[in-house]
């Protein structure tokens, strides 16, 4: 026991609680070990000095320790203290006052925790608890020894539900490796999170209030167009939010009710354009009214021209499956007669062996008793049984039909391993009255019941017996006339000609039986195919078809793949949807609507006049929907978002031309395609290769303005919007202060206050004692943390984004690169990069973001030139694009010039130039 552990305890009084006498407890040492070193304990206490006034305040005069009783909770905290110093090592066998205040803290004992309790209840401690302990963790830092096993410590603690103080203890030990975690974030327009949007862009507001006004009236298409990565499904997306932001308000003049459905068309790229447009354009609609408050009527697809269609094709089918399993039925019943007759024909045509053998088997079972038997069992004559065969196939089917269950019984019985239960019963049935007159005298005592009940039994066992001899009998002789019926057949049959005439029967019975077997296989497949139309009819929804259609028609390999028929069909339908849906219909949109309707009643009523007049009257009904537009149509409008066209084939990127200009005939439609204007001349002049950009033919650009009403380019991120556009990524790396300081929960500690023994010198420890490698460390000791960024990096990042490029997906670039080399540092160069070596780091990988191609020059040339200056003059003739941004960031900081050729390196494995791996011990 150390000397200040020995001293805390022969300085304790009474415990301030009632004990019952004079019993030193838990708060007793506590309040000693605060009268001798009342500033430490205080600062570990954490609780304004609550706890440490309390102490001091309830502490009687101090005795002699000889006089004092240890309480229960004092005595366990002891024993576990040694049990502490066994476990965690040291220089010697001496527990301190560290281990015993530990052991008070965090000890699992219940009077351990029953004493602590009240001292945290009364000065409302409780919460201050986790924070002592992880102070007490850093003093046994400091304090350890030689040997100590720190480790053992922070498992200890960890196992008594202190985590953090256990954490903390493995990162002053350098026993913890905390892998930094970057963010980062995708360039996807559509995924962009409000709070990191920027540049707000009017156009797109303006574009959006078109679009909805009810004063305009589309169709309408307007081509965004831009390089890859300059914001154009960032554009798409402020017009959608906008529209988004008018539905809901819903201000006087504006459509209330639009529909906005995004097509990627590169997510397709690998089925029909055509279908895939038109089914997520459906689909969107169906999903959108199925979440909308008032939503649209359910059958809006079903009434639909493909919907109708599909519908009165379904029943159709119904129709035709229907007839066809009448026909099957009459097939079978014809093919079943014809059989009978074809036996009846070979009857007559083997009646002399029939006769021979069945004199046979009257013989074989000739006999008063055997006759009796049989009927007896049968139910039938033995001569009526014989009667009905006709061959010795169809004599043994009917001895085993004609056995009744009695005689399964008997071949249970008569099988070899069940002898022994027949005899049993058969002594039963013949001994049991022997034995029962011989018992008689022995008897006589009981009551008459018994004997009448043992008499009964034995009666019903010779019963039982009898009854299976005639089973047996009548069995056997079955047996021996179907075995003699057979062996008159096979000797009465000659190659005669009597003899072929019934083997010819014999065939055309054959036959007949195959026949039946085939008819009887097409009625039940014809029932199976009435059962599958009739679910489709009855199951299936109008939508549902439409769904299924368009899906078959979009597949690679589906049977539909042909075009044959499909954009007529997809154009009908958007007849119908603009005439349903849009207020805004023009006279050819209903012109053609109603004539669709009508043939399409035309349809259905010569239909029901003829096949159909078999249906049932709901079926009929089902094929008579309202057609007529709703009084309240879910949507009034319609806008369509088409992306990522430009990464797409150019025959794709036609047919999405095509479409385009399909939905330019229907008023109820507003298309905003984006996409990079070369790649769509680039596939235009693919296609058509004949018919544009030759001398005396049309343009490409010809072609665009022939599908676009409205180009528009997005603006470019410059200046301030870049500079924004980068604090607004990185806000959430922003390096913060901890929640709870380690500085405003403890304050330092003397060594000697908690023990006696000096701090050890780290050289004077062995191998064994020092902490453990940490690429050796167990999983539990590796912590994953967020990357964080200090304010300083933020800036400097956020004053050169104006200088990579006005392309957001460059910043992004620039952002994400940046995340990830800091993420990959060691401590050491982290330290290195926060202390300043950021502006080198990040003005490296601005120059890869800036110019990809010209950058792959700019290593060599950073390492080549002797200053700054020299620098300049041999970026502007290898990469002329980066020495504005250079010049730039070397004038603000010239700290980047001295630090710019170690991170060459790694700004190179970040680029498109390229990465050989040269140099790589610079980075």
């Amino acid at each position: 026991m150390s000397k200040n552990l020995r001293a805390h305890l022969a300085g304790m009084a009474p415990s301030p609680f009632d004990m019952g006498g004079r019993v030193a407890d838990i708060a007793s040492y506590l309040s000693s070990a605060a009268q001798h070193d009342n500033d430490w304990l205080a600062a570990i206490a954490g609780a304004g000095g609550r706890i440490v006034a309390w102490l001091t305040g309830a502490a009687a005069d101090p005795i002699e320790i000889t006089y004092l009783t240890l309480s229960k909770g004092l005595l366990a905290a002891l024993e576990d203290a040694v049990d502490i110093r066994r476990r965690t090592g040291g220089k010697d066998a001496y527990i301190g006052a560290r281990h015993l205040l530990m052991a008070i803290l965090t000890a699992p004992d219940k009077d351990v925790q029953a004493e602590l309790g009240r001292i945290l209840q009364l000065t409302r401690g409780a919460d201050d608890l986790h924070a002592w302990v992880t102070r007490c963790a850093e003093q046994v830092y400091e304090v350890r020894e030689v040997g100590e096993d720190i480790g053992a410590w922070a498992r200890l603690l960890t196992s008594r539900g202190h985590p953090a103080a256990a954490a903390r203890l493995r990162d002053l030990a350098g026993l913890t490796r905390r892998d930094a975690v970057p963010h980062l974030a995708n360039d996807d327009g559509w995924g962009l999170a409000a709070e990191h949007r920027v540049g707000d862009d009017a156009v797109a507001a303006a574009l959006a209030r078109l679009a909805a006004s009810e004063s305009f009236t589309p169709p309408l298409a307007v081509g965004v167009f831009g390089a890859w990565g300059s914001g154009k499904s960032h554009f798409l997306r402020q017009v959608h939010d906008r529209v988004t932001e008018l539905t809901a308000a819903q201000p006087t003049g504006f459509h209330h009710r639009i529909a906005q459905i995004r097509f990627n068309a590169w997510h397709y790229v690998d089925t029909d354009l055509w279908a895939s447009l038109a089914g997520c354009i459906f689909e969107d609609l169906a999903r959108q009214g199925r979440g909308s408050g008032d939503g649209p009527p359910p059958d809006l697809l079903g009434r639909l021209a493909t919907a109708r269609r599909l519908t009165l094709e379904a029943a159709e089918a119904l129709v035709v499956h229907r007839h066809a399993v009448s026909e099957a039925d009459k097939a079978r019943i014809a093919a079943e007669e014809g059989l009978r007759a074809e036996r009846q024909q070979l009857r007559q045509a083997l009646r002399p062996q029939i006769m021979a053998a069945a004199a046979g088997a009257r013989k074989a079972a000739a006999g008063q008793e055997i006759g009796a038997a049989v009927e007896t069992v049968f139910g039938e004559p033995l001569e009526t049984i014989i009667d009905r065969w006709q061959e010795p196939r169809q004599a043994f089917q009917d001895l085993k039909e004609t056995l009744p269950p009695t005689a399964g019984l008997l071949r249970q019985l008569t099988r070899p391993d069940q002898w022994l239960v027949l005899v049993a019963v058969v002594a039963i049935a013949f001994l049991l009255p022997l034995l029962l007159g011989a018992a008689a005298d022995w008897l006589r005592p009981l009551h008459d019941g018994l004997l009448v009940a043992v008499a009964g039994a034995a009666t019903v066992a010779v019963q039982a017996s009898r009854a299976m001899r005639r089973v047996l009998t009548a069995r056997d002789a079955l047996t021996r006339a179907a075995e003699r019926f057979r062996a008159g057949w096979e000797a009465s049959f000659s190659p005669t000609a009597g003899d072929a005439a019934a083997e010819a029967a014999r065939r055309r019975v054959a036959e007949a039986e195959t026949r039946v077997a085939q008819t009887t296989e097409d009625l039940h497949l014809a029932l199976r195919q009435q059962a599958e139309a009739a679910r489709a009819f009855h199951d299936q929804t109008a939508a549902a078809r439409l769904r299924a259609f368009l899906n078959d028609k979009a597949a690679a390999d589906g049977v539909y793949r042909s075009r044959q028929g499909l954009i007529g069909t997809i154009r009908r339908d958007f007849t119908d949807l603009s005439a349903l849906m849009s207020t805004q219909t023009s006279e050819q949109e209903t012109k053609d609507f109603d004539e669709e309707r009508e043939a399409y009643e035309q349809r259905v009523r010569a239909f029901l006049k003829g096949p159909g007049r078999h249906l049932t009257d709901d079926e009929k009904a089902s094929l008579q929907p309202d057609l007529g537009r709703p009084p309240d149509p879910a949507f009034t409008r319609i806008i369509l978002y088409i992306d990522d066209l430009d990464r797409c084939p150019p025959d794709k990127v036609v047919d999405v031309l095509q479409a385009v200009h399909l939905l330019l005939a229907f008023s109820l439609f507003v298309v905003i395609v984006a996409v990079d204007q070369r790649w769509l001349k680039g596939a235009l002049v693919k296609v058509y290769p004949d018919l544009l950009d030759r001398e005396g033919q049309a343009a490409a650009i010809d072609y665009l303005e022939k599908i676009f009403q409205l180009p528009v380019w997005p603006v470019q991120v410059r200046g301030d919007a870049a500079s924004e556009f980068v604090r607004r990524r990185l806000a959430a790396d922003l390096e913060r202060p901890a929640s709870v300081p380690m500085a405003a929960v403890s304050s330092a500690l003397p060594a000697s206050s908690i023990d006696d023994g000096p701090v050890s010198d780290p050289d004077d420890h062995d191998d064994d004692d020092r902490p453990a490698a940490v690429d050796d460390l167990p999983d539990d000791d590796i912590s994953l943390e967020p990357l964080t960024l200090t304010q300083a990096e933020i800036d400097w990042l956020a004053e050169i984004a104006p200088l990579v490029a006005s392309s957001p997906r460059r910043l992004l670039r620039l952002v994400n690169s940046y995340r990830l080399v800091r993420a990959s540092l060691d401590a050491a160069d982290a330290r290195s990069v926060a202390a300043g070596g950021y502006r080198p780091l990040a003005a490296a990988l601005a120059l890869a973001a800036a110019d990809p191609i010209g950058f792959a020059a700019v290593p060599v040339l950073v390492r080549q030139a002797p200053d700054g200056h020299a620098l300049l003059e041999a970026v502007g003739a290898r990469a002329p694009d980066l020495v504005f941004p250079l010049k730039t960031m070397l004038e603000r900081h010239p700290d980047v010039w001295s630090g710019l050729a170690v991170w060459m390196t790694a700004a190179q494995r970040f680029s498109f130039g390229g990465f050989t791996g040269e140099h790589a011990s610079e980075s």
